[in-house]
């Protein structure tokens, strides 16, 4: 598959994902971000950057530690 057959078929596939998202939740997927606790852009993260981004904000939203505390 060509470059450009690749990227026709993504966008093909990111726009039923759209209509998915809007006629299924009523927002507009990569527009609205509203519905969503946490947004985080990786581009300018490495895999090891991302995953500790990840783990800092599951503690902190959802078992309430801060870094370099342990609430048990």
């Amino acid at each position: 598959m060509s470059f450009e057959e690749a990227l026709t078929v993504l966008k093909e596939k990111d726009e039923r994902s759209k209509a998915i998202y809007k006629k299924y939740y009523g927002f507009d997927l990569g527009e609205d971000f509203s519905p969503f606790d946490v947004v985080l852009d990786t581009n300018i993260l490495s895999a090891n950057e991302t995953f500790d981004a990840l783990c800092l904000v599951i503690d902190r939203l959802y078992f309430k530690k801060q870094r370099g505390q342990d609430t048990g």
